[in-house]
């Protein structure tokens, strides 16, 4: 457990996520991809809750 502390505290810890990433860019591209979706379906949730309030099957206020 010693020889893990004393190498633990010499390194960076801000660096380690970007070491264990390495140079790739995929861990980017999929980050970037999954943004994406979210913000699509966040786009489709808000147009299908607008419909149901225009409909009349959902009521919602503004804030």
């Amino acid at each position: 457990m010693r020889v893990l502390e004393s190498q633990s505290a010499t390194r960076v810890p801000e660096l380690m996520p970007i070491r264990y990433l390495g140079d790739s860019d995929r861990f980017d591209c999929a980050l970037s991809g999954f943004a994406q979706s979210c913000a699509d379906q966040n786009e489709r949730d808000f147009e299908a809750l607008g419909a149901a309030c225009r409909s009349g099957r959902s009521r919602a206020e503004r804030l």
